[in-house]
């Protein structure tokens, strides 16, 4: 009996022979019909073209000698349907924009989560349709900057982790910036004019807060992140100790969403509600605020200071005096 013939082939560039080990093992698992073949270096690599046509290909873009985004090229050269899902250690936006101009399937931040590289292993290789790839789909960003990919995949991850119905970034304007799985039908039109209320509430008590709703069957998490933006997370009713978790969950997630909004909108929002352009600051004159005097005056120099002033009489309804009319510029002149 002939062995059965692998109909998918995967080449694995890794060059540590641990981490080779468990990803190796985790995409064998996949499918019966799945062969990995892994390469510590990129001569080995190269030497696997020329000896095995592969489905699908993982490397590192910063691979010693031949780059990951070389050796991509040089392996569609003998196998143009070749696809290739591209990893990097430097968490740079500029990575991530090279991977999608170069036309990699997928990108993925190092340490990868072992789950996340799996799901797009299977949807790459069409053993599955994946309901929620948490990686950025590097093919379809049509048009999409690189820092909005950036937080599109941040919130997947936080949804995919968190087995959320959906999650959405919105600004102070109720603008939604980046959103992922399903969100309710009617949360532009209904929801977010109650959301932003609780949220500019919830922000004069605390900068950074938690805000749980219970609506329709659903639970609505409705987090701060600082400088009028906000998460909004749509989630199955949940228990009290998954409420804990999904806030830590969220809370981790909080300084990755806040760097990548630094980069996607480097000019500082104005606070919620505040539509008035921001004025320049002036250095000389906020020292000068900060060492003046700020204590209320007391209610007695206030009334001693109103006893000193001479306060001329209010006129009768609809007269004036001439000296009155003189100081509004209303009298005759001479």
């Amino acid at each position: 009996m002939q062995p059965m013939v692998a109909s998918k082939h995967i080449l694995l560039v890794e060059e540590q022979a641990e981490v080779a080990a468990i990803l190796r093992a985790g995409l064998e698992r996949l499918n019966e019909d799945i062969r990995v073949q892994v390469a510590p270096a990129s001569e080995q690599a190269l030497q696997a073209f020329q000896n095995t046509e592969f489905d699908l290909l993982i490397v590192d873009m910063a691979l010693p000698g031949l780059s990951g985004l070389e050796l991509m090229a040089r392996g569609r050269k003998r196998t143009p349907q070749l696809k290739a899902i591209l990893l990097s250690a430097e968490r740079e936006a500029q990575a991530r924009e090279q991977a999608a101009r170069a036309g990699a399937e997928a990108f993925f931040f190092k340490p990868v989560e072992l789950a996340d590289l799996l799901d797009a292993s299977e949807r790459l290789l069409g053993l599955v349709g994946s309901f929620l790839p948490p990686e950025i789909q590097l093919s379809q960003l049509n048009g999409a900057s690189v820092e909005q990919a950036m937080l599109s995949q941040l919130l997947g991850e936080l949804q995919f982790n968190l087995q959320a119905e959906g999650i959405a970034l919105f600004d102070q304007r109720g603008r939604v910036l980046a959103e992922a799985g399903n969100l309710p039908d009617n949360l532009q039109n209904e929801l977010m004019p109650p959301l932003l209320s609780a949220h500019l509430a919830a922000g004069r008590i605390a900068a950074e807060g938690l805000q749980t709703f219970r609506i329709a069957r659903r639970h609505l998490l409705l987090a701060s992140l600082g400088r009028g933006h906000a998460l909004l997370l749509v989630a199955q009713p949940l228990a009290a100790a998954r409420l804990a978790a999904h806030a830590e969950a969220i809370e981790q997630c909080k300084p990755h969403l806040l760097a990548e909004l630094e980069r996607a909108e480097p000019r500082r929002s104005p606070a919620l509600g505040d539509t008035t352009p921001t004025a320049p600051r002036d250095a000389k004159l906020e020292e000068v605020l900060d060492k003046a005097e700020t204590k209320p005056t007391s209610r007695s120099q206030t009334d001693k200071y109103w006893k000193e002033q001479e306060v001329a009489p209010l006129p009768d309804a609809g007269t004036l005096s001439y000296e009155q009319a003189a100081r509004l510029g209303l009298a005759p002149r001479g």
